[in-house]
């Protein structure tokens, strides 16, 4: 139905209703170190992307932020980035998008069973989860509120509503969404683990992990302003493992979404293949795409996932973010196909690459 719903997004959205020409590859750019420094864009972003959409090109921002609604975040970069024709919903990945699968229909769906969102900001958490389709999502603060004990360092920082989901007198969790990394590390740590060593009823302690972990907390660092990187959400992740590890003496069983995780990499060739595209006849259709681009900054995400993505895959490394390396360097462990000064750089090299296949 994907397919169907093309023509009432395009028409939604003025500046899709241009005729392009279709394109069989795609390119993905991380976002941080590579678009932008916030709070600026980076000198040649605007150029780079306006080439790639005056020619018809896919193209997405693949970034390991997350927090937000892929609505929210195209337009905040839109106007971050200058655009003259803004991007849509549709061209935005989030570490946390692929999980919109979690509650499409299916026997293991989670649309209707009671998932934990954690992370900051969770009233936009909950917006984001049922904008995926989730029913029955509450937060760490909501469990907080119910059972004050299980954190007592803080007070709760919501009431609960005796109506809500997590009011439930036989509330049983099936699994966690770890979304984003949280503010306050301690709380959601104590929570999480409690939750993790239940049954899915908070208080239980069993021997196994019953309740699944998802959990896209993925860059360990990235570049900002400061002049060496800061943690990312990925920090979060490592103490959140190493301590349940201790807790338990066993290694948390989780999905892992994010660069350079596959499933990332599997969702952004879905999703370049599905947007929307204007041929030459006026008609909106969706071009099959067959080899992608993905830019980034961090060899350790952005290049590693499109390195064991496939051969379809190219990588091109990028000087402007985290990775600073010289003139004639690539990274060791996970050299890129090409590095590129920036992002005006990598895309030229992109469209003389698919020049050469003509």
């Amino acid at each position: 139905h994907q397919l169907a719903e093309a023509p009432a997004r395009a028409a939604l959205n003025a500046p899709m209703q241009r005729t392009r020409v279709l394109a069989r590859f795609g390119v993905a750019f991380d976002v941080d170190g590579v678009l932008t420094r916030v709070p600026n864009a980076i000198p040649g972003a605007y150029e780079a992307l306006s080439k790639l959409q005056a020619g018809g090109v896919p193209f997405c921002l693949m970034t390991n932020g997350g927090g937000a609604t892929e609505a929210s975040k195209a337009e905040s970069l839109s106007k971050l980035l200058g655009l003259d024709t803004p991007l849509v919903p549709e061209q935005i990945c989030l570490c946390h998008t692929p999980m919109k699968a979690l509650a499409k229909p299916g026997p293991e769906s989670l649309k209707d069973e009671t998932v934990l969102l954690v992370g900051k900001k969770y009233g936009q958490l909950k917006d984001i989860a049922e904008t995926y389709g989730f029913t029955r999502a509450i937060t760490v603060e909501e469990l907080h509120a119910r059972y004050p004990d299980m954190y007592n360092d803080m007070p709760p920082a919501v009431e609960l509503d005796p109506s809500s989901v997590a009011a439930e007198s036989d509330l049983k969790i099936k699994a966690i969404l770890t979304m984003i990394d949280p503010i306050e590390w301690g709380r959601e740590t104590q929570i999480v683990c409690d939750v993790l060593r239940s049954d899915g009823t908070v208080g239980t302690d069993v021997d196994t992990q019953v309740v699944a972990m998802h959990n896209s907390c993925s860059d360990f660092e990235y570049a900002a302003r400061w002049p060496t990187p800061r943690f990312g959400a990925g920090a979060f992740r490592h103490s959140l493992e190493a301590l349940w590890s201790a807790l338990s003496g066993r290694e948390m069983v989780q999905t892992l979404y994010g660069k350079p995780h596959p499933v990332q990499y599997d969702f952004v060739e879905t999703l370049l293949s599905e947007l929307p595209v204007v041929d030459a006849s006026g008609e909106v259709v969706a071009g099959a795409v067959d080899r992608f681009y993905m830019v980034g900054d961090n060899p350790l995400t952005d290049l590693r996932g499109a390195n064991i993505a496939g051969a379809h895959w190219n990588s091109i490394l990028v000087r402007t973010g985290l990775w600073q390396g010289g003139p004639d360097d690539n990274d060791p462990t996970d050299p890129a196909d090409k590095v590129a000064e920036d992002v005006g750089a990598a895309v030229d090299w992109i469209l003389e690459q698919e020049a050469a296949r003509k």
